[in-house]
């Protein structure tokens, strides 16, 4: 792959996640403005990644930690991490 085909590989993957990640905000403020913060816990989670170019490789075929990581984010009432999140 050229220079330019890794760069334009790469932005779209972080495009792609982008664009999944970015319905998060909308139901966060859903529950906000409902006032159910206080009553809800929320686990986000997401399959493993792409590569995206790690190790020259572009797929999830291999064990490297950047494809087989799994995302998790957990907020809400009693997680530690959750203040400002979701409130």
């Amino acid at each position: 792959m050229t220079d330019e085909e890794i760069q334009k590989a790469i932005a779209a993957y972080y495009a792609l996640v982008t664009f999944l990640d970015s319905p998060v905000c909308v139901v966060l403020t859903a529950l906000r403005e409902a006032g159910l913060t206080e009553n809800i816990r929320i686990l986000y989670l997401d399959d493993h990644g792409d590569s995206a170019g790690e190790h020259g490789l572009f797929f999830k075929s291999t064990m490297n930690e950047g494809s087989v990581r799994i995302p998790l984010i957990a907020a809400g009432p009693g997680i530690p991490c959750a203040k400002g999140i979701i409130n």
